[in-house]
């Protein structure tokens, strides 16, 4: 995914800059009558959306996987993963399945 060897910090201030000026974008949108109910408006939106979802997937997987910013998140889902796994195993181990 992503190297040891890079900057994790530009990378997320990158995606935070991005993800702001989409989010402006549509906030702009909202309160500026120019662009209400034309063609262009409805691009506008549509281009914010997409790109303040692409860079806000990339911001939490910067968060998560570098610099360990949702750790704890990441370790409460492996938890519950982990115990829905053990119950399987016992499960399965308890009640053979007929052949």
């Amino acid at each position: 995914m992503l190297e040891k060897k890079e900057n994790y910090f530009e990378l997320a201030f990158i995606c935070g800059v991005l993800i702001f000026l989409s989010v402006a974008g549509i906030v702009w949108y909202a309160a500026s009558p120019l662009l209400r109910g034309s063609l262009d408006g409805r691009l506008l939106v549509v281009v914010c959306l997409m790109i303040g979802i692409i860079f806000g997937y990339q911001f939490t997987s910067i968060a998560r996987a570098a610099a360990g910013w949702l750790k704890q998140f990441k370790h409460s889902v492996s938890t519950h993963i982990s115990k829905i796994e053990e119950s399987v195993n016992t499960d399965s181990e308890r009640s053979p399945r007929p052949i």
